[in-house]
């Protein structure tokens, strides 16, 4: 399993070096459009790459949920399914607003709500049980 795990965050690096080469790629041709010199080097339009390239890592973060079932690595899937809908879809205000605010609870639940170490949900510090036992 360990193996698996490896070769899937070995794509999402091989993903991120296509996304930082298809920017690279993107400013020249910015720059030149800027000096009057108007060349083409990818035919797809930004928006179709960046698609392409959320749906491989939700996919890779799927896989990876596969091998190894976790609360956090579903966190994660919902993070990068949001993050896709905010960047492809801009609809309506109101939907940007419920996607930041989405991102914004699974922040919180990935913080307050579950622990790194166990990956099991935090138990409340202050049991209720035990108090009222010791009275």
């Amino acid at each position: 399993m360990k193996v698996l795990v490896r070769i899937a965050n070995g794509i999402e690096v091989a993903i991120a070096v296509v996304l930082i080469v298809v920017i690279a790629i993107r400013l020249s041709e910015l720059i030149g459009a800027v000096f009057g010199m108007q060349f083409t080097v990818i035919k797809m339009e930004f928006e179709q790459i960046l698609s392409l390239l959320f749906i491989l890592v939700i996919g890779v973060e799927l896989a990876k949920m596969l091998f190894k079932y976790s609360h956090i690595l579903v966190i994660d899937v919902l993070f990068f399914l949001i993050a896709r809908h905010l960047v492809m879809y801009h609809e309506r205000s109101i939907d940007l607003l419920l996607g930041v605010v989405a991102i914004a609870g699974l922040f919180a639940i990935k913080k307050f709500l579950l622990n790194k170490d166990t990956d099991e949900v935090k138990e409340s510090e202050d049991k209720p049980d035990e108090i009222s036992e010791n009275r």
